[in-house]
């Protein structure tokens, strides 16, 4: 199988916090793991922090951060692969016999050995992380999002109409008031 050619930054090396561009997660911080032979970056939120769960993205979808987490003693489970990302087309069976049941608890030995790779990866990337205690919550901070600012700005506006139809009004009052002595 030929690797890919994707220009890498010199940035991305594992343990470097990096920030997704793309998908579901758009905008969280994850920690960089390794490169898969596909040339896909391998990373986690970790999926306490931030509910990342263990993914891939290519090179261009991500932003390397300065940050910096040791994960040099790190061990990653053999199964995680560019195959184990992969989804598996299931097939029908004609009958709904033993060969139904083969199938589902095929899928639940599946997702049974993905959670115990997510916990046992998440277990010791927190403890890494612990290490440095700042890095804890940069992970697990709310992402930017783009409307924040416009809305943030329709409420400055919002806000600054009504003090000045209050001091409008209490100044109307304070006539009113005066008038009537």
């Amino acid at each position: 199988m030929k690797k890919p050619n994707h220009n890498r930054l010199p940035s991305l090396t594992p343990g470097t916090v990096l920030v997704l561009h793309t998908r579901r997660h758009q905008g969280k911080r994850v920690v960089f793991l390794k490169d898969l032979p596909s040339g896909l970056l391998l990373f986690t939120g970790p999926f306490v922090l931030n509910r990342v769960p263990l993914s891939r993205a290519s090179p261009k979808s991500v932003t390397a951060t300065a940050t910096k987490v040791d994960v040099s003693g790190l061990r990653i489970p053999e199964t995680l692969t560019d195959t184990s990302f992969k989804r598996r087309r299931q097939r029908k069976p004609e009958s709904e016999g033993e060969e139904g049941l083969e199938m589902g608890v095929k899928r639940l030995r599946i997702a049974e050995q993905w959670k115990r790779d997510q916990r046992a990866v998440d277990s010791q990337v927190l403890n890494c992380i612990r290490k440095v205690p700042w890095v804890r919550r940069f992970l697990s901070s709310e992402p930017y999002q783009r409307g924040l600012l416009k809305s943030w700005i329709n409420w400055m506006i919002s806000l600054s109409l009504l003090v000045m139809f209050h001091r409008d009004a209490v100044n109307m009052d304070l006539l009113v008031f005066d008038s009537m002595m």
